[in-house]
């Protein structure tokens, strides 16, 4: 019977050291667990403040005539400063000065030279706004809407499409498009020097046979010469009446 007793009594002692240990456990635990989100409490109100500082920082490093950003103090530990006074509004961006590449605006601006006012020029224009496909909900209705004319003349009054325009490219869906539509698409090569007068000339079938040119270089008026030989033999120019002491010469180049 003692025995047994001292044995009930080392299986309690075990029981109690148990939960003890168990105890102990649970409270470092929560110990650490109270540090940890302490540390990042201050974590997250020194990310709160960064943003600020960081943009005033980048606006003092573009722009170097306001001087050095002062960081205020907090009142007291537990503040987060939000408001920098000294900080100016952050100028974190800078205008181009022009707009579109310098290829892109020549032929922009040439083109819109070119035009009469019977004729409008729009940019970016989706295929799915002047044509359709037999299925509207299939693939090439999906390629209309995804590919883009990049510049699209069309009639002042009702922008009816009179023709497709865009630089130079190797055959592909586009040009099938504007075939089966019957429109013209004139390429122009990648260049940032293409003048009005060479838009006038490429474009000659959109804008109507020109009866008359006047000379680029000295104003006075063109006449139109075929070469017979040389590499453009059989191609006609506008070539300026006052030659050969004036030398301007267009190239009569028929839409594509």
């Amino acid at each position: 019977m003692e025995g047994f007793i001292i044995f009930v009594g080392i299986v309690a002692g075990l029981i109690w050291l148990a939960r003890y240990m168990r105890q102990r456990e649970i409270e470092r635990f929560m110990d650490a667990d109270i540090g940890d989100f302490q540390l990042h409490s201050t974590n997250e109100a020194v990310e709160k403040e960064n943003p600020i500082l960081a943009r005033a920082e980048v606006a003092a490093a573009l722009n170097p005539d306001i001087g050095p950003i002062k960081k205020p103090e907090a009142a007291a530990a537990d503040t987060i400063p939000i408001d920098i006074t000294d900080a100016p509004d952050p100028v974190l961006y800078v205008a181009k000065g022009a707009t579109l590449d310098d290829v892109n605006r020549a032929l922009f601006l040439a083109l819109s030279g070119a035009l009469p006012g019977s004729m409008r020029l729009l940019t970016n224009v989706p295929l799915a706004e002047i044509a359709k496909a037999p299925d509207t909900s299939g693939t090439e209705a999906a390629r209309l809407k995804s590919t883009v004319i990049s510049y699209l003349i069309c009639s002042a009054t009702d922008l009816k499409p009179l023709c497709g325009v865009r630089l130079s490219s190797r055959p592909d869906f586009m040009k099938g498009v504007f075939g089966d539509l019957g429109i013209p698409l004139i390429e122009f090569p990648p260049s940032p020097d293409i003048s009005v007068e060479e838009a006038r000339v490429r474009l000659v079938d959109v804008l109507g046979k020109r009866e008359s040119q006047v000379c680029p270089k000295c104003g006075e008026a063109m006449t139109i010469r075929k070469a017979v030989k040389g590499k453009d033999a059989g191609m006609s120019f506008w070539v300026c009446k006052g030659f050969p002491k004036c030398r301007g010469v267009l190239k009569q180049e028929p839409a594509l």
